[in-house]
């Protein structure tokens, strides 16, 4: 039986919980308190009461405590409870799940800042286990199978912290030891009360580490990984053919996946995917495949990866677009099949440089521990726990818990990021140990790496060699890669690298570390280096006036963009020619400091670590230059450059600007980079095919600039009967959006969508293409519908994306979700009764780079509309209709407000791109009360079947 540590056990401890109408102590009230009162880690008394907040209860705090109006009526007030609740609290120690918030309340009741100490079970969770995805009360009960009740609580929540604060040290054991002892050392030179909790702490583990030395003591989960192996993967002589039969006996009834998988469907579509995938490995093919929803794409083109990639020790890349996507790979699908196929492979998440922790940049952080607050030193706490505990080093995976609450932690992260030009590869004392070298290592002994479309398209250096390619997510190749070969500089950029240098306010940068170290040869070129980052900063100063200036940004704009075409136009005016005149200036004071930095890199006199710094530095600078020198050139005409500018907040004419510069066409670059260098490739999606035909998707990513014959296209049905499941809604005499009637248009999107939730009820996804349109419509209905029992949350406004998804997906009464554009595909949850769709979603004419695609378009005497605008306003469609059926047994509502569907000369080029459903296209008047009908027909077929 596990001991518990004694920690604060020589003192009596309050666990504590408060239910309140919101989130601001200033202004919400409290509706109900629970504490327990603890001492040698038994309870010794409880405190409980309801209150009368003498305020309306929010419908959300109804939904989420079930306490309502009237169950409070009757009920104290605070006020009257209080001299009862600050006698039991006494001074004793505080403990609660996210401190603040109990604190914050507390504190306005007694009108004055309590005595007691208050410790928060969320921050000792993410210091103690700091890569959980998620800290909440909740998850950190199922993590330490602790039974959950559904209703939150007061004293029930109470109850279940002081369960999570014994399961906190409980699970600690002696190889904890070495972390627990160097976050103490940190914390004891603070004044935090947490302090405490980790001194106890080592001392009970130095108790109980049964005479180990400390080299045995030492033992995290980082230090276990096997990062020595040298095993490459060499191709055999002779390649071996997959064997299509196998893919049949896998996938059939009675076959491997169905003896191993619950509830498992053979799925004819996701057969043939799988064959055709292993068509295209065996013949060297470029398969681009549409597969509709519910064929199962992932294990449809894993399973022939898996036997080609071991059978010919071949690595094959599988890259998404999606964190979710390959989170599912890696997670659910991989290690199934590694039960399935009974064959010895191994697989690698890889990512980009910028994805993972630094040590060596980390022990500088730590050098300076003694220079941070106590704030400061609790972030530095938390990044010696992640760094011992994490696995893979991904600074994704920070605390988003800490993110929020702690102001230096953010600031930290951005510094720790790995970067190439301050590498010191295999010099660096951390280089065996390094989570980024690891990650490279494991990619080379991988059959299967997972990656992201980002990362293939940017091409590392360090990228294994491969010949066979998965592009998953596929319909978004041409956004990702223009993504990826964006580049862009900007104030803030010029001025961060110059601070880098020479920081005069904080007395921070290269400048002063190296004058430190006295360094007897680089006096006068460390002097001559302070005076031209001086003149860069001028010159900066004088660029960014005259650019603002040439684009007459005025003080009631908060943003303003260009593309290449309006730079031919003015190439003679005055203004241009200053602008033009400042940026020169500016690049060559700029090439001043980089020249005097690579001078200064090869000075004898410096260590190595300052010499990669220095030479680290004049990259970064000369990467920058590299884009600023194309920001005024008419030159290139293949590129889409565009400036924004942004209002410096408390100054009215003060703007900082930031300038971007991509391609105007990506295919080319495609076809150069990627798919030459392959042996075949499998492009696949849900949604590739516009008007019946794979073209617009081949000419949009370069495919149709390879050889025909070695291209191969397949177009896989849904498994799933949209006839029977699905009815596509239109309002016929919906009025038609445009700047003039927004408000008739929002006025009647919120009463479409009150009528349409009312009648329907359940789960709903709301999709807008606007947030400022999704806001609007939500203020106005929120209440009513919360009025009626349908819980309304709105993205932004109510939480994060992942959040709302969360309680889309655990919800068990009525639900409205409003989402934007990202909530359009990735979104996987089952049963939903409706999804709403704004708008038939057309690009945003200026946004600058379809504005540019247009133009380039109308150039080659091609109409953009039809074949630009029309074909991505398609895919988008099809890819929000795609939220509604997840499962077989989903049925539902998609209603789109939008009439140009029934009216417009391309209604049947949409329409037939839509999966074949029952539809609905009526007058308002009639429209609502068919809807209704005919849903509960629907919902009545279903259920029967």
């Amino acid at each position: 039986m596990p001991i518990t540590p004694p920690v604060l056990n020589d003192e009596v401890l309050i666990f504590l919980d408060i239910e309140t109408t919101g989130l601001k102590f200033d202004s919400d009230k409290i509706i109900e308190i629970g504490a327990l009162k603890i001492k040698n880690g038994k309870v010794i008394e409880r405190f409980h009461s309801l209150i009368n907040p003498r305020v309306p209860i929010a419908f959300f705090i109804t939904r989420l405590t079930g306490l309502k109006e009237e169950d409070l009526i009757s009920k104290p007030t605070i006020q009257q409870k209080a001299k009862e609740l600050f006698v039991f609290l006494n001074r004793h120690p505080i403990i609660c799940h996210n401190a603040s918030f109990e604190k914050g309340f507390l504190s306005a009741i007694k009108g004055s800042a309590l005595e007691n100490t208050f410790f928060d079970t969320c921050e000792i969770a993410a210091l103690l286990y700091p890569t959980l995805p998620s800290h909440r009360l909740e998850s950190l009960l199922k993590f330490f199978k602790i039974k959950d009740t559904e209703a939150h609580r007061a004293l029930i929540d109470a109850e279940d912290t002081f369960k999570v604060w014994k399961s906190l040290f409980i699970n600690l054991t002696s190889v904890d030891l070495e972390r627990i002892r160097m976050m103490n050392k940190i914390f004891s030179k603070t004044n935090l009360p947490i302090k405490k909790i980790f001194s106890d702490l080592v001392r009970f583990l130095e108790k109980y580490s049964n005479g180990k030395s400390k080299e045995q003591e030492i033992s995290s989960l980082s230090s276990k990984i096997n990062t020595e192996g040298e095993n490459r993967i060499c191709p055999p002589q002779g390649r071996q053919q997959i064997n299509k039969e196998i893919i049949k006996e896998i996938f059939k009834t009675g076959g491997s996946l169905s003896q191993t998988m619950k509830d498992y469907e053979m799925r004819e579509e996701q057969m043939l995917m799988s064959g055709c995938v292993a068509e295209a490995f065996n013949q060297d093919k470029y398969l681009t495949i549409e597969a509709g929803a519910g064929v199962g794409k992932s294990l449809g083109y894993l399973i022939p990866c898996v036997i080609f990639s071991v059978n010919n020790k071949e690595k094959i890349v599988i890259s998404t677009n999606t964190k979710n996507l390959q989170d599912q790979l890696t997670q659910k699908d991989i290690p199934l099949l590694k039960r399935i196929l009974k064959m010895n492979f191994k697989t690698a998440l890889i990512k980009g440089r910028e994805n993972y922790l630094c040590l060596r940049k980390l022990e500088e952080l730590l050098a300076d521990c003694r220079h941070f607050d106590d704030e400061g030193k609790f972030a530095l706490v938390y990044l010696i726990s992640f760094k011992c505990m994490s696995m893979e080093g991904q600074l994704s995976d920070i605390s988003p818990y800490l993110l929020r609450k702690n102001k230096y932690l953010a600031n930290f992260v951005k510094f720790l990021v790995s970067e190439l030009p301050f590498c010191l590869r295999e010099k660096c004392s951390y280089f065996k140990q390094c989570f980024y070298h690891r990650m490279v290592r494991r990619a080379q002994e991988a059959n299967i790496l997972v990656a992201n479309h980002a990362l293939i398209f940017s091409q590392p250096h360090w990228m294994p060699k491969y010949s066979y390619l998965v592009l998953d997510e596929a319909h978004n190749i041409e956004d990702a890669a223009t993504r990826a070969f964006t580049e862009d500089v900007s104030f803030e950029d010029l001025l961060s690298l110059m601070d880098s240098l020479l920081d005069k306010k904080t007395k921070k940068g290269l400048f002063y570390k190296l004058a430190k170290k006295k360094y007897s040869i680089e006096t006068a070129g460390l002097k001559k280096l302070e005076g031209q980052i001086f003149k860069v900063r001028m010159s900066l100063s004088d660029f960014s006036k005259k650019i603002i200036s040439f684009f007459a940004v005025d003080k009631q704009q908060p943003a303003f963009k260009i593309v290449t075409k309006n730079f031919a136009k003015v190439e003679k005016k005055p203004a241009f020619v200053v602008a033009k005149e400042a940026c020169s200036q500016l690049i060559n004071s700029l090439r001043q400091v980089i020249e005097s930095l690579f001078l200064l890199s090869s000075a004898s006199g410096l260590d190595f670590d300052d010499r990669v710094k220095v030479a680290g530095l004049a990259e970064k600078i000369e990467s920058k230059v590299r884009v600023l020198k194309e920001l005024l050139s008419t030159d290139n005409q293949e590129k889409i450059k565009w400036m924004r500018f942004r209002r410096v907040a408390g100054k009215e004419t003060s703007f900082l600007w930031k300038f971007f510069s991509c391609p105007l066409e990506v295919g080319e670059l495609l076809i150069d980079l990627i798919f030459r260098n392959l042996k075949a490739a499998v492009l696949t999606s849900a949604t590739l095919t516009v008007g019946g035909n794979f073209s617009f998707f081949s000419q949009r990513v370069g495919l149709n600039l390879l050889k025909k014959e070695r291209l191969f296209f397949k177009s896989l049905d849904s498994p799933f009967d949209f006839q029977k499941h699905t009815i596509l809604g239109i309002p016929r005499d919906f009025p038609l959006y445009n700047y003039k009637n927004r408000q008739e248009f929002i006025n009647s999107l919120a009463r479409g969508i009150k009528k349409v939730a009312l009648s329907v009820r359940g789960k709903s996804l709301v999709l807008f293409s606007s947030r400022e349109r999704m806001e609007k419509v939500y203020m106005k209905i929120k209440e009513f519908l919360e009025g009626e029992g349908i819980l309304t949350l709105c993205q932004g406004l109510d939480g994060s994306r992942y959040f709302l998804i969360r309680q889309l997906k655990e919800a068990r009464g009525d639900i409205l979700v409003f989402g934007s554009k990202s909530f359009q595909e990735g979104v996987d949850v089952s049963g939903l009764s409706v999804v709403f769709i704004d708008k038939l979603p057309f690009p945003h004419r200026h946004d600058p780079i379809i504005s540019a695609r247009r133009a380039h378009l109308i150039k080659k005497g091609k109409n953009p509309f039809k074949e630009y605008e029309l074909p991505l306003a398609s895919i988008a469609l099809r890819q929000s209709f795609g939220r509604l059926i997840r499962k077989k047994s989903d049925f539902g509502l998609v209603i789109i407000f939008d009439n140009r569907l029934l009216d417009k000369d391309y209604k049947e080029f949409i329409i037939t791109s839509l999966p074949q459903s029952q539809i609905i296209a009526l007058g308002e008047s009639e429209f609502y009360s068919s809807l209704k009908k005919r849903f509960a027909a629907l919902k009545k077929n279903n259920q029967k079947s």
